[in-house]
C-alpha cells in the first residue's frame, strides 16, 4: 500500500511546505466544508438583510421588511447551492486553506491565510487544498511539478 493511500484511509495531516514554512494539513469532510461555507453564506444574507434595512426610519415598516428578506433567504438546496458556488471563488479558496490548517494550527487567523495565499505560493497552496479535499498527494504533487503520470499506478 503506497504512502498516501495510508494517510487517505486514516485522514492523517500531512506536513507541506507553503511559503517557505511547514504546515500540517488536515484532510476536510464534505460536512465540515458545506457547514462552513453554508454559514458564511449565512451570515453574508443577515448582513445584506442589515444593510437594506437601515435606512428605514418607520420600526414597524423595517421589521416588515426584516421578516420578508429573512423568508426569502436561502435554505436547503439553494444554501447548499450557494455555498458550493463560494467554494469555487478565490476567496472559497482560502477559506478551505485556513480550514485545513487550522486543525493543528489554531492560532492560524483567516487573514493570515489570506497573507499565505499569495502568487508565488500558488502551486504550494493548491497542492495543500487538494489534499485536504481528499486527493492522493503523490499525483497531487506530481502533476504540481507536471511530471508524466505512469498508467500502472
Amino acid at each position: 500500500m503506497a504512502t498516501s493511500d495510508i494517510h487517505a484511509l486514516s485522514a492523517s495531516p500531512v506536513d507541506l511546505m507553503i511559503g517557505g514554512r511547514a504546515w500540517k494539513v488536515s484532510r476536510l469532510s464534505i460536512l465540515e466544508v458545506l457547514g462552513e461555507f453554508g454559514k458564511l453564506v449565512r451570515e453574508r444574507n443577515l448582513s445584506d438583510i442589515v444593510t437594506a434595512c437601515k435606512g428605514i426610519a418607520d420600526k414597524a415598516e423595517r421589521q416588515d421588511m426584516v421578516k420578508a428578506l429573512m423568508r426569502d433567504a436561502p435554505r436547503g438546496r439553494e444554501l447548499e447551492d450557494e455555498a458550493r458556488q463560494t467554494l469555487d471563488t478565490v476567496e472559497g479558496g482560502v477559506r478551505l486553506l485556513w480550514m485545513a490548517l487550522r486543525r493543528l494550527q489554531p492560532e492560524l487567523t483567516l487573514e493570515q491565510a489570506v497573507d499565505l495565499a499569495t502568487q508565488e505560493n500558488a502551486t504550494e497552496v493548491s497542492v495543500a487544498i487538494e489534499f485536504a479535499m481528499g486527493g492522493d498527494l503523490e499525483e497531487i504533487q506530481r502533476k504540481a511539478k507536471k511530471e508524466p503520470v505512469d498508467p500502472k499506478k
